[in-house]
């Protein structure tokens, strides 16, 4: 069930086991196959010790696609956590 797959996967995160990766890619909203900017993130334990890092990428050849009608855009605000690269 459900249920006992999110109490492993707890129990997991709580013994601090594993490598943790997520993944977001943001799309055009007219056009979903476009895809504008990507981030990820992760977390791991060395000796006990957190690791992380993180990363976010604007995708250069569909900067001039905004979206703001249907999503909002949170292309430019300034997020602490991590870097915005530029690529192409």
């Amino acid at each position: 069930s459900a249920r006992l797959v999110f109490e492993k996967v707890r129990q997991y995160w709580q013994d601090k086991v594993g490598t943790w990766l997520g993944i977001d890619f943001e799309s055009w909203e007219y056009e979903h196959n476009l895809i504008t900017e990507c981030g990820w993130a992760y977390v791991q334990w060395k000796e006990g010790n957190e690791i992380t890092a993180n990363g976010h990428y604007i995708i250069e050849e569909n900067r001039e696609y905004i979206n703001g009608k249907y999503v909002p855009n949170m292309r430019d605000v300034r997020h602490e956590y991590c870097q915005k690269l530029l690529v192409s």
